[in-house]
């Protein structure tokens, strides 16, 4: 059974990995080897004030690479909690979207393509031959329930290329709910008897009849009778 695209929501990629700190020990030393040169002179003139502005010199260098490096860190770790956390509130939007339709959808299914008891019900209220053959359903009939495609899936945004690095498990929770919003499970599956020349049931004589009978009462109750005619058995 084809199934018409509703819609699609995207989603979108999962948030990158920081890029590596590049140069962090060599950043950190190079201050601190220059202020060498700068203790060395002082102890070089004998001034004990010189020594003591070169202490602070190299004190305040030395300190203020290390507090701007920790600040760095700390609004890095921020970014990424924040990004963790939008790209979370992302997914659960749309995974509540594509819930939604596929309820939708599953509903439809279930109107149009009912069981026995369901169909009985609809012929007792007069819901019969809403059918006619200019219809793409004509001649559509139950076969059980399975899996059917979804008419609005999910699908995935493609990162940067396919050496893109992403949060790993932010990455894996989106391939599960495309994965998941692929298909509708335990919803009518519908055969196109229509465009079938000959239909062959194998299995158990019992249930064979019961289901080429189930065929015969969704026929005779969906399409009209001018529509449709009954061959005589050979």
């Amino acid at each position: 059974m084809q199934i018409a695209l509703l819609s699609v929501f995207a989603l979108a990629a999962a948030p990158g990995l920081p890029e590596p700190e590049r140069g962090g020990l060599l950043t950190s030393v190079l201050p601190l080897v220059g202020s060498l040169g700068i203790v060395a002179f002082a102890f070089v003139v004998r001034s004990v004030v010189y020594l003591v502005v070169a202490g602070f010199m190299v004190t305040a260098m030395v300190g203020g690479t290390l507090g701007a490096r920790a600040v760095q860190r700390r609004s890095e770790r921020g970014r990424r909690t924040r990004a963790r956390a939008g790209y979370e509130r992302h997914l659960r939007d749309v995974a509540g979207r594509a819930d939604a339709a596929a309820v939708v959808q599953l509903d439809g299914l279930l109107g149009l393509y009912p069981d026995t008891v369901g169909l009985l019900a609809h012929a007792a209220a007069g819901i019969v031959w809403e059918r006619r053959r200019h219809h793409p359903d004509f001649g559509h009939v139950r076969l059980g329930l399975g899996r059917v495609p979804a008419g609005s899936p999910v699908t995935s945004a493609e990162g940067s290329g396919p050496l893109a690095a992403r949060e790993a498990d932010l990455a894996a929770a989106a391939d599960e709910l495309v994965t998941g919003s692929a298909a509708l499970p335990d919803a009518p599956v519908v055969i196109p008897l229509r465009d079938l020349s000959s239909v062959a049931l194998v299995g158990p004589r019992p249930v064979a009849r019961e289901l080429a009978g189930s065929w015969l009462a969704s026929l005779a109750a969906t399409c009209s009778s001018t529509d449709l005619r009954r061959a005589p058995r050979r």
